[in-house]
C-alpha cells in the first residue's frame, strides 16, 4: 500500500493556524520592515546585508511550517507506537517491533518520520541565519563561511553579555538539547526513529543490544517545545 495523500485547505490552515507560525512569521515581517539610521557607509551596507539574512530567515521560516504542518497531519492520522517493541514476539521471535501497527500505520509513520526530519534540518537551517543576523548586529566579527548559531552564541559572550545570557539559557533548556541530538542523529548516526539492533565497537569488545527509539508522541512535543524556544531566540534579538 502506497499513501498518498495531503491535508485539505481546512486542514492546512487549521494545523496553521493553531501553531506559532503565524506569530513568528510576522515577527520576522517586522523585523524586515525596521528602520534604521547608520553612522557611515560600511554600517549602511552591513545593514542590507543583516535585511536580506532576515528574507532568508523567514523563507527557511515557511518552509519549517510546510513540513510542521505535514508532520502534524500525519501524526493525526495515529502511530500506534507507544510499545514499539515486545520481547519475546509473536510467533517465536526473540524480539517484535511494533507490535500494534496494521499495515497502513508503516505508510503513515513513513510519511511522519521524512516530514520530521526535514522540519529539524529547517529549523537548524534557521537558526544558524539567526546566528548570521547576531554575527552583524553584534559585531562579533566571525568570517562568513564560519558562521554558526552556536558559535556566534559563543562568541556573543562578552560583547553583550545581557543577550548571551538569555539566549544561552534557551541553549541550555533540555528540549533544545533533546532537539540538537535528533537533528545530529538524522544526519550521522542511527535514526531515532528507526528500530533495531546497536553495535558498540571498542579496542577490547564488541556491545550488541537494543538501539534507543523515539515514539512519535515524543517527537511532536519535541518538535511544539523547539517552536516555543525559537520565538523565544527571536524576541530576544
Amino acid at each position: 500500500m502506497v499513501l498518498r495523500e495531503c491535508p485539505s485547505e481546512e486542514e492546512w490552515n487549521e494545523i496553521f493556524g493553531n501553531s506559532l507560525f503565524p506569530d513568528i512569521l510576522k515577527f520576522v515581517d517586522s523585523l524586515k520592515r525596521s528602520g534604521k539610521t547608520y553612522e557611515d557607509g560600511f554600517e549602511f551596507i552591513r545593514g542590507i546585508e543583516t535585511r536580506e539574512y532576515y528574507f532568508q530567515l523567514r523563507h527557511r521560516i515557511a518552509d519549517t511550517a510546510i513540513s510542521y504542518v505535514f508532520v502534524v497531519y500525519f501524526y493525526n492520522k495515529g502511530i500506534p507506537d507507544k510499545r514499539w517493541s515486545v520481547s519475546p514476539g509473536r510467533d517465536g521471535c526473540s524480539v517484535e517491533y511494533f507490535p500494534d501497527f496494521e499495515n497502513i500505520h508503516y505508510e503513515i509513520k513513513k510519511w511522519f518520520d521524512y516530514y520530521s526530519d526535514v522540519f529539524y534540518y529547517k529549523l537548524f537551517s534557521a537558526l544558524d541565519i539567526v546566528g548570521h543576523i547576531l554575527n552583524n548586529t553584534q559585531n562579533l566579527k566571525i568570517k562568513k563561511s564560519k558562521v554558526s548559531f552556536s558559535r556566534s552564541l559563543r562568541k556573543l559572550e562578552g560583547i553583550n553579555d545581557e543577550l548571551f545570557e538569555t539566549i544561552n539559557s534557551i541553549n541550555q533548556n533540555q528540549d533544545f538539547k533533546t532537539a540538537q541530538e535528533i537533528r545530529n542523529d538524522i544526519t550521522h548516526n542511527y535514526l531515532p526513529s528507526s528500530v533495531g539492533v546497536s553495535v558498540t565497537i571498542d579496542e577490547k569488545q564488541g556491545i550488541v543490544g537494543e538501539r534507543a527509539y523515539i515514539t512519535s508522541c515524543d517527537i511532536i512535543n519535541n518538535i511544539n517545545s523547539m517552536l516555543k524556544l525559537f520565538k523565544q531566540i527571536l524576541d530576544a534579538i
